[in-house]
């Protein structure tokens, strides 16, 4: 199967110039940009970055490559910074699925909407907690993963997650007394925090308001 490089060497013009003709990234000389898609579509090439094009372009093997994703400490500085600049050139995104694998992770937290048939009852804070949730997240490379539960606090749901390792843990909300889902969790040892408290016994990490603060300052107001 053709790659990017093999279009570069057939369209006689380097590799970055090949993947800027094809992504429209960069202004290419329109002879060489049509020499380019013309070879392109000859050698039925779709543009489709891989870590052999990010290892041509760097110079390096694809090993390397991979060690530097995976941010090994095998590789010098200077190897390092060859490939991210070759990374960042081509646009390339490393295949999480294949890397997620790797690492025996999915980069996913579970979190649970609880089915309301009353709009009345839906709780626009959640809303809210759960964006914040998913930005602080995403801001250390993981995703929300959301889902329903039939009932409120039934544990199947979770446990089905688990057991298919769909996530790395989870975030829950709407907890109560002696929560079920908190103690299923606790047993299977899977990670999880909490928005709200269970039981004053159970030792978890938890975030929540302070009511009966809120309350007094109301009534004083």
């Amino acid at each position: 199967m053709a790659g990017l490089k093999s279009v570069a060497e057939q369209a006689g013009v380097p590799l970055l110039t090949a993947y800027q003709a094809l992504s429209d990234t960069a202004a290419v000389d329109a002879e060489a940009r049509d020499r380019v898609r013309q070879t392109a579509r000859n050698l039925r090439y779709m543009l489709r970055i891989t870590i052999r094009d990010v290892a041509a372009l760097a110079g390096v093997s694809v090993s390397t490559v991979s060690y530097v994703i995976n941010d090994s400490p095998l590789i010098n500085t200077d190897t390092r910074r060859k490939v991210e600049v070759a990374i960042h050139a081509l646009g390339y995104r490393p295949n999480s699925t294949a890397r997620n694998l790797k690492a025996n992770e999915t980069r996913l937290i579970g979190y649970a909407w609880h089915r309301v048939h009353d709009v009345v009852q839906r709780n626009p804070v959640l809303d809210r907690f759960l964006y914040e949730v998913a930005q602080a997240a995403e801001g250390h490379g993981y995703h929300v993963l959301t889902f329903a539960q039939s009932n409120v606090h039934e544990e199947r749901s979770y446990t089905d997650l688990i057991r298919t390792s769909r996530v790395d843990g989870f975030v829950l909300s709407d907890t109560t007394l002696d929560d079920p889902r908190i103690r299923r969790l606790q047993a299977l040892n899977v990670p999880f925090a909490c928005f709200g408290r269970a039981n004053a016994e159970w030792d978890f990490p938890f975030a929540d308001d302070d009511g009966q603060r809120g309350i007094g300052l109301v009534v004083e107001h």
